[in-house]
């Protein structure tokens, strides 16, 4: 009998002294909230804040989220309306498919045929509208000398194309005329070259033209891939889709 009072009172004492660290760790926590809170910036730029509980600030703080796209170009105003009636605006670019969708795309092409009339070469003025800051649509950072001169030809309806297709290879295609035969914008053949999707080589003294190889059943395999429904997320495509049949 005098062993489980024994054991009554430890256990009653115990949980007394949980219930003390209990109220100051809750104390402790309550004052570092509110000191935290005091420097949100801080505490959203600190490396230990992890994207999860970033999420829950954010949740916290704003009350409603108001996007704009300007007609179909790439400009998105963003209006965020926080907790407490203060709002804030910003100007976002999201990708868009068409040049035609650019907001400046008109002065573009002004540009680009103010260029040619100095006897640039396409490939000289990729080089030139890359340094003055133009961006072509998509997810594109800069021109290459294939887009330019496929501008160049729906403005001044002049053929930019190199005129030694001698030099093409069997099964080998310029990458305008690959683009106009399979319907897919040059802009993302380009960007399959980059990442190595297709087989393309560029011929000697000819710096931005891209020479692509397709045959028949490469080119079902490039349809495959531009079909499939990818979104913008970083998620690769199965490798039968990413993987050329020839290899220069």
């Amino acid at each position: 009998m005098e062993a489980l009072n024994v054991q009554r009172k430890l256990q009653e004492e115990y949980e007394k002294f949980e219930n003390e660290q209990k109220t100051i760790r809750s104390e402790l926590n309550r004052e570092e909230i509110i000191r935290l809170s005091a420097d949100i910036p801080k505490l959203w730029s600190d490396p230990l804040t992890a994207t999860q509980e970033k999420k829950k600030i954010v949740r916290l703080l704003l009350k409603q989220v108001v996007v704009n796209v300007k007609s179909t170009t790439e400009k998105v105003n963003l209006q965020l309306i926080w907790f407490g009636n203060c709002v804030t605006e910003h100007e976002l670019t999201r990708p868009v498919a068409k040049y035609q969708q650019l907001s400046y795309y008109l002065p573009l092409l002004d540009r680009i045929e103010e260029l040619s009339a100095q006897k640039l070469w396409p490939s000289k003025i990729a080089a030139q509208l890359n340094k003055e800051g133009w961006r072509p649509p998509k997810r594109r950072e800069t021109f290459c000398a294939e887009q330019v001169a496929s501008l160049l030809s729906k403005r001044l309806k002049v053929n930019y194309r190199p005129r030694y297709k001698k030099k093409l290879k069997k099964g080998e295609w310029w990458l305008i005329d690959l683009s106009r035969e399979i319907g897919i914008p040059e802009p993302t053949l380009y960007s399959w070259i980059r990442r190595g999707w297709i087989a393309a080589r560029q011929p000697e003294g000819r710096e931005g033209y891209w020479i692509l190889w397709a045959d028949k059943n490469e080119i079902e395999r490039l349809k495959k891939l531009h079909t499939r429904k990818r979104s913008w997320s970083n998620e690769l495509p199965p490798a039968e889709l990413i993987t050329p049949n020839k290899r220069y």
